[in-house]
C-alpha cells in the first residue's frame, strides 16, 4: 500500500465516521469466528469471454432503497459543466427511433437445495435467470429490509454515478457466472451484473441518494426498451416523459416527490455521463450496460422480473449484510460476485462485517471485486485505479484471522503496476495484466 496512507490516519478517519449505533465501532474488533476454509487450487479466470443474448424485461421496479460506499472520490468519468438541469418546456425530443426490444423473459429458478451450484459453464441459455420470482422467493427476498438510520456518508458528494473507468478488467473473471450479485455504488453495478449475468441482484448503500438514483434509473429502465430510449430521458426535451415514467413508478406522494427532484437535480451531469457510457469499448467490444445492447436488456429483464432489490444499508451495518446472507442460503443459490468499489480504504472491519461474509454462500467461482487508488509521492490523488480481484473463500479465509482489519492486512500481498489496471489477490498463479 502507499506510504502516505498511513495506518494513524485510517484510524483517525474511522473514529469520525463510525459514529452511530447502527455502525461500526470506532476500533477494530478482534477475531471472529467463520468455519469458512481457503479456496483450494483458486485459479486466475478464463481467457476466454462468452456473449450471451438476455432477452427484455417489461414491469416495474422492485422496492427499497440502498448502497454502501463509493465515498470520498472526485467524479473522473463526470464531464465538468456549468449547465443547470432544468429543461426547456416542450422542447423537442431526439429523433433516434426506439428499436424493438425481446418481450419473453425465458425460464430459470433460484429454487435449489442450500448446496446448489450453477453449472461450471455459468448462465448461457438467453433468458435464463430473467423469469419473475416465485411467490415463495419473492417473499424471502423481500424479507430482507433497508436499514432505517445509519451513518452519515464520509464524503459530503453523493456518488450518482462512478468514476472508474475499467470495469473491463473485471470481464474475464464474472463473464456468464451466474448465481447472486451485490453491490454498492450506482450504476457501475449493471455493468457487472449484466456481465455475469446474474440471476439475483442485490445493491445497497449507506447513502440513501444513492439508493434513490437506482430507484429512478430502474422506473426509466423500465420504461425505455432500449438504451436509446432511456438516454433521451436525460436529453434537454425529455423531462416530460422522464417525470411521467418516475409517476408511474411510484405510489408514495413523498417518495415519489423525491425521485422527481432527484431526476431534476442530476440530469445535466447524468446527460454527459450516460452519453459517455453508451461510446465506451474495451478491446474492439461495447463495455457498458449503455454500450452492448444485449447488457442493456440484461439489466431491463432484471429489474422487470423483480430480481434487483435496493436496500438502505451500511457495508458496516449489523443487518443488511447478514439478512442477504440468510436469504441466499434459503433460495439456494451461491452468492458469486460482490463488488465493493473502494469502500474498504475508508474503514476497518468489523465483527458484523466478518460475521456476515462468513456465512454467505460462497462457492469456488465466487469472487470479491474491489478498487484501489493511491495518491502519489506528493500526497495528490492522482486517481489511478487498480482493478482487484480475490476468490471469495480467500478473503473469507483472511477476515477469520484476529489480526486482519484492513485490506493492508490480506495476504499474500496484492500486485500492483505503476500505472493501475488490473491488480490480482488469492490467486494462485497471478496473471500480469496490461500497463495503462
Amino acid at each position: 500500500m502507499a506510504t502516505s496512507r498511513t495506518r494513524t490516519a485510517l484510524l483517525l478517519a474511522t473514529a469520525t465516521a463510525l459514529c452511530c449505533a447502527t455502525c461500526a465501532k470506532r476500533s477494530p474488533d478482534g477475531g471472529t469466528a467463520s468455519d469458512a476454509t481457503p479456496a483450494s487450487g483458486a485459479r486466475g479466470p478464463a481467457t476466454v469471454r462468452t456473449t450471451v443474448v438476455a432477452d427484455a424485461g417489461t414491469g416495474a421496479t422492485s422496492d427499497g432503497v440502498a448502497d454502501a460506499s463509493d465515498a470520498g472520490r472526485p467524479d473522473a468519468l463526470a464531464d465538468d459543466t456549468s449547465e443547470t438541469s432544468a429543461d426547456e418546456a416542450g422542447a423537442t425530443p431526439s429523433g433516434d427511433p426506439v428499436r424493438d426490444a425481446a418481450t419473453d423473459t425465458g425460464a430459470g429458478s433460484v429454487d435449489g437445495a442450500a448446496t446448489a451450484v450453477i453449472p461450471s459453464g455459468g448462465v448461457t441459455t438467453p433468458g435464463a435467470g430473467q423469469a419473475p420470482l416465485t411467490p415463495e422467493q419473492r417473499a424471502i427476498v423481500e424479507s430482507v429490509i433497508g436499514e432505517v438510520a445509519g451513518r452519515d456518508p464520509v464524503d459530503e458528494r453523493h456518488y450518482v454515478q462512478t468514476n472508474e473507468p475499467r470495469h473491463d478488467d473485471w470481464f474475464p473473471f464474472i463473464d456468464g457466472i451466474g448465481g447472486a450479485y451485490i453491490g454498492v455504488g450506482s450504476d457501475q453495478n449493471y455493468t457487472l451484473f449484466a456481465r455475469a449475468r446474474a440471476e439475483l441482484v442485490w445493491l445497497m448503500d449507506y447513502d440513501v441518494v444513492v439508493t434513490r438514483v437506482h430507484r429512478v434509473f430502474g422506473a426509466l429502465i423500465a420504461a425505455a426498451p432500449d438504451a436509446a430510449a432511456f438516454l433521451r430521458f436525460w436529453e434537454r426535451g425529455g423531462t416530460t416523459a422522464a417525470l411521467e415514467a418516475l409517476d408511474a413508478s411510484c405510489g408514495d406522494e413523498e417518495e415519489r416527490d423525491a425521485l422527481r427532484e432527484l431526476y431534476k437535480e442530476h440530469k445535466a451531469s447524468l446527460r454527459h455521463y450516460f452519453a459517455r457510457l453508451s461510446t465506451l469499448e474495451a478491446d474492439g467490444a461495447p463495455s457498458t450496460w449503455l454500450s452492448d445492447p444485449d447488457a442493456y436488456a440484461w439489466v431491463r429483464a432484471a429489474f422487470g422480473a423483480g430480481r434487483v432489490r435496493i436496500l438502505k444499508g451500511d457495508l458496516l451495518g449489523r443487518t443488511v449484510l447478514a439478512a442477504i446472507a440468510a436469504a441466499q442460503r434459503s433460495l439456494g443459490m451461491p452468492v458469486r460476485v460482490v463488488y465493493l468499489s473502494n469502500a474498504e480504504q475508508y474503514f476497518l472491519y468489523n465483527t458484523a462485517f466478518k460475521d456476515a461474509f462468513g456465512t454467505m454462500p460462497f462457492d469456488e467461482r465466487s469472487v470479491i471485486l474491489r478498487t484501489v487508488n493511491f495518491e502519489d509521492d506528493q500526497g495528490r490523488n492522482a486517481m489511478i485505479w487498480h482493478y482487484q480481484a480475490e476468490p471469495a473463500r480467500h478473503f473469507v479465509a483472511q477476515l477469520a484471522r484476529p489480526e486482519v482489519d484492513h485490506t493492508d492486512d490480506l495476504e499474500p500481498p496484492a500486485n500492483y503496476r505503476p500505472r493501475g489496471g488490473l491488480s490480482l489477490l488469492g490467486f494462485d498463479a497471478p496473471a500480469p495484466g496490461p500497463v495503462r
